[in-house]
């Protein structure tokens, strides 16, 4: 677990009743976050982790990074800090996670690149105010289950993150395909179970699945997550990496 900091930006505080402060393990940010409510998991970490391994070694790095369904905005800290050059847009369609995004980003001063934004996806996978073919990364930590599946969470936040009531996956890829440039790339984590219908929805929407990895609780259980990197217009091979076991990471 990670304790709690003893002290805070004054121009962003927090109520310690409704609220947590806390340090991020091996980066230098402070997240607030709701006690109750929404709040990030390993997920965040594990895509964040896999973008940067993939793009670190591509020439340019990703200038422009667009995060749909940014939530407190961590997975949008993560990457300024991985890519210290580039530009941020992180999404969000909840009201209440928006402003927490807004404040952890002033809070860790990345006001001037970091741009937060109310948005929803659209059926169309368009978004508002944002033009086609601008971003040359964009992620997503989208939600898991159809609305009919899972266990519902009484947390308002908690339901409209985990289940696919403000936005599915497949207007998440329309709209990777719509708002990135050619042979830009599309990171996602989601369940093995879905696999079959993303890289259905990846090959309809002409983007290629490029880079797998799937995460293991240990070694002896099967893998409930996959990491996916797809490629906008171009045909790539595709390549299994090493998996990711949750106990050694």
């Amino acid at each position: 677990m990670i304790p709690p900091l003893a002290n805070w930006d004054r121009d962003c505080p927090f109520d310690p009743e409704l609220e947590t402060l806390e340090a991020f393990p091996h980066h230098p940010f402070q997240i607030i976050q709701n006690k109750t409510g929404y709040r990030f998991s390993a997920d965040a970490y594990l895509l964040a982790h896999f973008i940067g391994e993939n793009e670190q070694a591509r020439k340019p790095l990703p200038a422009n990074i667009l995060d749909l369904g940014t939530g407190c905005g961590i997975i949008s800290l993560l990457l300024a800090a991985t890519f210290p050059k580039a530009r941020l847009t992180a999404v969000e369609a909840q009201e209440s996670l928006l402003r927490l995004a807004q404040r952890n980003i002033s809070l860790n001063k990345l006001n001037e690149r970091i741009s937060v934004l109310f948005n929803k996806v659209s059926e169309a996978g368009e978004l508002a105010d944002l033009g086609p073919g601008q971003f040359d990364l964009i992620c997503s930590n989208p939600p898991f289950y159809a609305p009919s599946s899972g266990r519902l969470n009484l947390s308002d936040e908690k339901l409209h993150a985990r289940h696919e009531l403000s936005g599915n996956l497949h207007a998440f890829i329309r709209c990777a395909r719509n708002h990135l440039i050619s042979r830009g790339s599309f990171y996602f984590i989601y369940p093995v179970k879905r696999l079959s219908d993303a890289f259905s929805l990846l090959q309809a929407n002409q983007l290629c699945p490029h880079v797998m990895q799937f995460v293991h609780g240990n070694e002896q259980l099967p893998a409930k997550l996959v990491l996916v990197k797809a490629v906008r217009g171009e045909h790539r091979e595709l390549k299994i990496k090493p998996p990711i076991f949750l106990k050694n990471f």
